[in-house]
């Protein structure tokens, strides 16, 4: 069957080979993104998981309430809700084929910038880029959806399609800042590119006006924040807020985690900087917000390595052309592809959930129990607390039932008086409070057990209860 398969293969012209070529890279990317949810279910991603989980339900059952913080997400979610959509089809069918629109929008992309050729090289590097599947796995649902609306908004401006008036707005309500880097690409394609000045200056006010127009209310908290520290991330964090640079990988492993293609992505650059205007002013608005350390630049890192697969996959078609024809050129191709695909399939097997499965057992266990306040001794446990349970969750620097400063936090953790953590805990008006220790705070556990007003009742959770009741 192989020799079959083989001779079948040989036999048709490289022309008609990429089609196969493509279908063959797509049913790769989607086993390596279809791995974490049959593997692991709901503990499959990143703790924003649970955050997700604890809004799309929220923002329905207040759907029309105009007192809620407005959260440009629900515009996606609440009407898939309304259609009979469960949050669990949300949460991982949806967010499924967005990638899988993912894959097929960058294909189209590369095709419509470069050839074919391109953009099979493209969705290969796309399919084995340790950044793109960090992206997916992490789950920044509504940066990821803007990044698939990103794609397509690209291709429509490069056919002159005012459909990208559309996608503009769909970007804008979904998530803001990923218009940061692409409104400034815009901006200087217009200027630079004069036959399509026009068309960008027209669509791009059209669907800034709508967008303000529809989703001013969410702009207006945006431009809030980053007003008063300027947008720099460095600000945020300087305040206590350490998520504003994006909670993602930084710089330095990004590079290290790109550097099999980006001497490609560069030389490939330099060989169409002035040919592909639109890509390369996308390249550097998204690198100039990140070397001045713009709020979840981060973020753009992922915009970035995008870009520089394509000008990689671009320098890589002339140089696999040369190279084809060589003796043992083929070899050399076949075993640098297997390489790159085992490194990709090797780092998808091997990543773990961030919480166990007996852990997560113990939280969806909480929500069965009576009290209304459940207390995550950390930051890692409480967004799968935040949206696995109906609990009022108290949790460090998260959520707006914490009532503690950092100060506060560390006598909690760290004290050898259990009074102290019992003074703290009367802050909550002598209510019981559940404290979900899990497997990584058990000592900690055993000495606040020490004290008859701490009980466990369950594994991995214990009653603070004052003896006074």
């Amino acid at each position: 069957m192989y020799i079959s398969i083989l001779n079948f293969y040989r036999n048709i012209s490289a022309e008609k080979r990429q089609p196969y070529l493509v279908v063959l890279i797509f049913i790769l990317y989607l086993l390596l993104h279809l791995w974490p949810i049959l593997r692991f279910g709901y503990t499959a991603f990143g703790y924003d998981t649970g955050i997700y989980r604890h809004y799309i339900t929220g923002y329905f059952e207040r759907l029309g309430d105009t007192a809620i913080t407005p959260f440009g997400f629900a515009n996606f979610s609440n009407p898939l809700m309304l259609l009979g959509d469960s949050v669990d089809t949300i949460m991982f069918v949806w967010y499924l084929l967005i990638a899988v629109g993912m894959f097929w929008a960058f294909y189209l992309v590369a095709r419509e910038f470069f050839n074919k050729q391109t953009a099979v090289f493209a969705v290969f590097l796309f399919t084995i880029s340790a950044t793109q599947f960090a992206f997916y796995w992490w789950y920044y649902y509504r940066n990821y959806l803007a990044l698939f609306l990103l794609l397509i908004t690209l291709l429509l401006v490069k056919k002159k399609s005012w459909l990208a008036i559309f996608t503009l707005i769909g970007i804008g309500i979904i998530h803001p800042l990923t218009l940061a880097p692409l409104g400034i690409a815009l901006l200087v394609y217009a200027i630079i590119d004069s036959s399509s000045r026009k068309f960008v200056l027209s669509s791009g006010i059209i669907a800034a006006v709508l967008l303000f127009l529809i989703n001013w209310q969410e702009l207006a908290l945006y431009l809030d924040q980053l007003d008063g520290s300027l947008g720099l991330a460095k600000n945020f964090v300087a305040a206590g807020r350490p998520e504003f640079t994006g909670s993602f990988i930084t710089p330095i492993i990004f590079v290290s985690a790109i550097l099999i293609y980006l001497p490609y992505g560069i030389l490939g650059l330099w060989q169409n900087f002035r040919k592909q205007i639109l890509l390369t002013s996308f390249f550097g608005a998204n690198l100039f917000l990140i070397l001045i350390g713009f709020a979840f630049y981060r973020r753009f890192l992922v915009f970035l390595d995008l870009m520089l697969i394509i000008f990689a996959a671009s320098y890589f078609t002339s140089a696999v052309q040369s190279v084809w024809t060589q003796k043992w050129g083929k070899q050399v191709v076949a075993i640098f592809v297997v390489v790159l695909l085992a490194i990709q399939v090797w780092l998808v097997v091997i990543r773990q959930p961030l919480i166990s499965d007996s852990d997560f057992a113990a939280i969806r266990g909480a929500d069965n129990l009576a009290g209304e306040y459940v207390l995550a001794i950390d930051s890692t446990y409480a967004p799968w607390l935040y949206g696995f349970t109906n609990k009022k969750i108290i949790a460090p620097g998260m959520f707006e039932y914490d009532l503690w400063d950092r100060e506060g936090w560390g006598r909690f953790w760290f004290t050898k008086n259990n009074q102290e953590r019992v003074e703290l805990l009367e802050q909550y008006g002598g209510r019981p409070i559940y404290i979900f220790i899990g497997e990584r705070y058990r000592d900690l556990g055993e000495k606040m057990m020490e004290d008859s007003r701490f009980m466990k009742v369950v594994e991995g959770v214990i009653e603070y209860r004052n003896s006074m009741e």
